[in-house]
């Protein structure tokens, strides 16, 4: 089985996340995701700014490696690096992609989501959760 290698943009702005909708006749048709791009090898840090702007057509600043995420489908192998990163410009533009949506954290899991954008997901509320814990608790 081959295994593909993914850059995905977990992209902030003004307390929202940017997920995006496949479009109904791909793969995974109607799912919801993170902007990724297919990639011919893995890339390091400074490449993930071109990956996300050829992706979905933002520029983006203060990349941080996020999570790396695998996951087995019956036809291939997905690894995915996930990177959390701010907005700076632009508007979402993708010709994989029919919807955009900047959601929240308290309504970004009441989407339909591949598994490896669920497990994305699960992570990012999961940090979430833990850095309100800790604002609450330095505040004691």
């Amino acid at each position: 089985r081959p295994e593909y290698v993914f850059v995905t943009g977990i992209i902030h702005r003004e307390g929202q996340y940017l997920i995006c909708r496949r479009k109904e006749s791909g793969l995974l048709g109607g799912l919801w995701e993170f902007p990724s791009q297919q990639l011919e090898k893995a890339k390091s840090k400074p490449a993930v700014t071109g990956s996300i702007r050829k992706t979905i057509g933002l520029e983006t600043t203060n990349h941080r490696h996020f999570r790396t995420v695998k996951h087995a489908y019956s036809h291939f192998s997905a690894i995915v690096d996930a990177y959390a990163c701010e907005w700076k410009t632009g508007e979402p533009v993708s010709d994989e992609h029919d919807r955009y949506a900047w959601v929240g954290i308290g309504t970004i899991a009441d989407y339909a989501y591949s598994r490896i954008a669920r497990k994305l997901v699960d992570a990012l509320i999961h940090r979430e959760d833990q850095q309100q814990t800790t604002r609450v608790l330095d505040h004691l």
